[in-house]
């Protein structure tokens, strides 16, 4: 090909297939001897920093360490029904409306991560209901309201609150409370709060 200059674009690889932020920084790119030659077969000279670039991936800042409440009423409720009551903690919590599995649940939405649930309820004495929390269908814990402490109403000696601990969630997940009333408990349910711990563990 008569003429010059000539040009070639190259592409520099991302390590391990992709930038992040751990790339970040100043690169050179060097020319190794015999690596570019004419069509006469004539090689340009090695140069040992042809040109750099600079990698800046922006940082995304850690989740927030406060702990975010997700009211039940606020949750998609499958044989629930919403109560208005003070002891509530928005003045307001969910109650089964008959016999048979009830269902509340919600999709994640924040950041990848282990996560600390806590769940708020009202364990009544005069039954023991059944309550299981399932991500993405799948049970990640199992209890029964038997602790029976307080009154058999809503009050503040009837108020529970059950922890789960280090619970693996990404973004798009499904949260969901099932649970089973009993005799007089109709598996009263305030809200779920989770919090960040920490980034899930590389694999």
């Amino acid at each position: 090909i008569d003429g010059s200059p000539r040009s070639a674009t190259y592409t520099v690889a991302a390590p391990g297939g992709s930038w992040d932020t751990a790339d970040n920084g100043a690169y050179t790119v060097a020319l190794q001897a015999g690596q570019v030659l004419d069509t006469s077969g004539n090689a340009v000279a090695a140069n040992g920093a042809l040109t750099s670039f600079n990698v800046a991936v922006p940082v995304t800042p850690p989740p927030s360490a406060d702990p975010v409440r997700v009211e039940a009423e606020s949750m998609e409720l499958q044989g629930f029904q919403v109560l208005n009551n003070g002891h509530g903690s928005n003045d307001q919590m969910i109650q089964a409306t008959g016999s048979g599995a009830h269902v509340a649940g919600f999709d994640f939405t924040d950041a990848n991560g282990l996560y600390n649930i806590k769940l708020g309820y009202f364990d009544e004495s005069d039954g023991q209901s059944q309550l299981s929390l399932l991500l993405n269908g799948e049970t990640v814990d199992s209890f029964v309201w038997d602790a029976d402490a307080g009154a058999s109403i809503v009050n503040e000696t009837s108020y529970a609150e059950r922890e789960i601990t280090g619970l693996a969630i990404e973004a798009g997940d499904r949260l969901e409370l099932s649970g089973l009333p009993d005799a007089g408990e109709p598996l009263r349910i305030d809200f779920l709060e989770y919090v960040f711990v920490s980034d899930l563990p590389a694999v």
